[in-house]
């Protein structure tokens, strides 16, 4: 609830019933680009807005009101922008019957400029401009060189837009969105041109040479997105979503690998509902590193998708003694369950209910294994060619200067360490791209973190490591060391 007298303004987040209390901001000056705010991060977005609104027309009056959505917060769908459009209408019909005199475009502007200032986000102009200017039944096709938007129908009966959360929080502040867009900008320096709308795939290859293997990845998703995205908008005219669905896993392929946004939970979400034959295509969306997927399917294949999703099926080998367990919404789960049904193909070892329950337990401290110590044990020439699967999480090492070639499999590939294998042009599996790599679990090689994967060692037999690995029994000390 907001709770106010003449000076202040107190805001509740119904998710976790969180208030604050402020005086109405007046507005900064021009001169002040960024506006340091207390409280919570939430309530940046409403004061950010009050702030540019106060005294644009009349003075905003002081106001109780309460803050209600069914957008989850950090899911990668606008949230934000949602809360400061609201925040913009809020505020007109508070001073009716004055009016900001903004038009829907300068609405959007404003809240734009809100989140820049306030949340200290340098974000684009496409989430508030469909907050503000969206139209039921229609995609938004938005031109960010002219701001120029037309509605583009998407409204086929036999047509469900399915979004599924993941359930990790995605947050914009945490500078990988800043970091991204200098190094486009970087690109735009050395290719001389004013935006990478003016770059073609083409030019971006021939000058290839000039840029660095991670300033060329970037710009080759940008600049591919962007043609996408044009190819995107005649598709859905001419009611071509199969053509619409490609162009979606394209661009998910090119988020996951090029601009390295994505992350193993939104991976396994996509690659599960690219798995439905009514699915048209799946990405995620948002600025990723957590957030949401979101699916074009036909609405027949719709409960296939959701049961395919939640469910999770356990069992393997045996077809007649099929297992399965409740279902979760756990994507952490999910992936440990796929990961020891290779596993358990790798070595037909019997099902050991504990061993995956206490597997499970580690989630909060995934057991770590850095790159270098992965380079070292898949060194030898009889591991050259094969799949390090690791039970944990792969972790750059700056010490390591040079690293061979190598395909990974893992829980959880730091976004460093993903960097280095692809430079090196290794390659980095998913779950489901290992079981059809390698569905017996031929040509790989079980890696395994300190400490937190001894049951699935004592379960699958030890990885392979030096003669003193932690999996080994204490004996006889021999100078402090493990036998």
């Amino acid at each position: 609830m907001v709770y106010a007298d003449s000076s202040r303004a107190l805001h509740s987040a119904p998710h976790s019933l969180a208030t604050t209390e402020f005086p109405l901001p007046s507005r900064p000056s021009e001169e002040t680009k960024l506006v340091s705010v207390e409280g919570p991060r939430w309530a940046s977005y409403i004061k950010g807005v009050l702030a540019l609104s106060n005294g644009r027309v009349c003075d905003i009056p002081a106001f109780d009101a309460a803050v209600a959505t069914t957008v989850p917060l950090g899911g990668g769908l606008s949230s934000s922008a949602a809360l400061e459009v609201a925040t913009c209408l809020f505020v007109e019909e508070l001073i009716r019957p004055a009016s900001l005199g903004l038009s829907l475009q300068q609405k959007a502007l404003l809240c734009q400029e809100a989140e820049h200032r306030y949340a200290h986000v340098p974000c684009g102009i496409m989430d508030q401009f469909v907050s503000a200017m969206a139209k039921e039944g229609h995609a938004l096709f938005l031109d960010c060189r002219d701001r120029s938007t037309e509605c583009v129908p998407l409204s086929s009966q036999d047509l469900v837009i399915l979004v599924t959360n993941s359930n990790v929080h995605h947050e914009l502040v945490n500078n990988e969105y800043g970091q991204r867009r200098s190094t486009c900008e970087s690109v735009c320096q050395k290719l001389k041109k004013p935006f990478l709308r003016d770059v073609t795939l083409e030019e971006l290859e021939a000058n290839k040479s000039s840029l660095t293997e991670l300033e060329f990845r970037r710009a080759r998703h940008v600049v591919g997105e962007i043609k996408r995205t044009f190819e995107a908008v005649q598709a859905l005219k001419d009611g071509d979503y199969a053509r619409f669905g490609r162009l979606m896993n394209e661009s998910h392929d090119s988020l996951r690998d090029d601009y390295e946004v994505s992350c193993a939970e939104l991976d396994e979400l996509v690659t599960l509902a690219r798995q439905d034959k009514g699915v048209y295509g799946s990405r995620m969306t948002g600025g990723g590193f957590g957030g949401c997927t979101v699916t074009l399917l036909k609405a027949e294949a719709v409960e296939r998708v959701k049961e395919r999703i939640n469910g999770i099926d356990i069992s393997h080998k045996k077809k007649n003694t099929a297992r399965r367990e409740p279902k979760s919404n756990d994507l952490y789960l999910r992936l440990l369950v796929k990961l020891y049904r290779f596993l358990a193909r790798r070595t037909d070892a019997p099902f050991n209910r504990v061993v995956l329950k206490r597997l499970y337990m580690s989630r909060i401290n995934r057991p770590p294994i850095s790159i270098s110590r992965v380079s070292r044990q898949m060194r030898s020439d009889d591991r050259k060619g094969k799949v390090a699967v690791v039970i944990g999480t792969v972790t750059d090492d700056i010490r390591l200067f040079k690293l061979q070639k190598l395909t990974v499999c893992a829980l959880h590939v730091t976004e460093g360490a993903r960097a280095r294998i692809l430079k090196a042009g290794g390659e980095v599996l998913t779950l489901d791209q290992l079981a059809l790599k390698a569905p017996k679990g031929e040509n790989t090689i079980l890696l395994q973190g300190r400490r937190k994967a001894r049951e699935a060692v004592k379960h699958f037999g030890p990885a392979p490591g030096s003669r003193h690995s932690h999996t080994k029994p204490y004996g006889p000390r021999t100078n402090g060391r493990k036998n």
